[in-house]
């Protein structure tokens, strides 16, 4: 059984992870693990297992990440389910705002993209970083809030190009 990971790579899956998942959103709700908390996070680990195994393509960690979403829904502890949808949440904003350093290359003129982006603009300026980076931010917010997902990702491939 493999699973596909964000960065294309398979790997094989692993039931313990799910399970380690969703004891620590029990244990970020209660301070504790309790019994309910090891039986649920078993059973949902192997309704998960069960499906992965049964399915001709493999899943991706979107998919899994879906299914725990879900078994924690279905459980009494509605609480511990907001938990671990939003630590997912924070986790893909994290995961996707790499404007951050971006933003830190440019200032910091860390990076030899920025210094040999155009030989007509000094880095160093203030007004040049200034137009890097609403370039840069322009570009991050149309790809993560103007543009649909499969055009995002065809212009990624290169299948197209929207200038942005």
């Amino acid at each position: 059984m493999q699973i596909l990971k964000r960065d294309g790579r398979k790997v094989e899956f692993d039931r313990q992870k799910i399970v380690n998942a969703i004891k620590k959103s029990f244990r970020s709700v209660d301070g504790e693990v309790s019994d309910y908390a090891s039986e649920k996070a078993e059973n949902i680990a192997d309704y998960i297992a069960q499906r992965v195994n049964e399915s001709d393509k493999p899943f991706d960690v979107e998919m899994i990440q879906d299914l725990v979403e879900h078994g924690l829904m279905s459980c009494k502890r509605k609480d511990v389910a907001k938990a671990y949808i939003l630590y997912r949440d924070e986790r893909n904003r994290n995961r996707k705002n790499t404007i951050d350093d971006t933003v830190n290359n440019i200032v910091n003129v860390s990076d030899i993209y920025w210094t040999s982006e155009n030989a007509n603009k000094n880095p160093r300026l203030n007004t040049t970083q200034r137009d890097y980076i609403a370039g840069e931010v322009s570009k991050d917010a149309t790809d993560r809030y103007l543009l649909p997902k499969d055009i995002v990702e065809a212009n990624k491939a290169g299948i197209l190009h929207f200038h942005k």
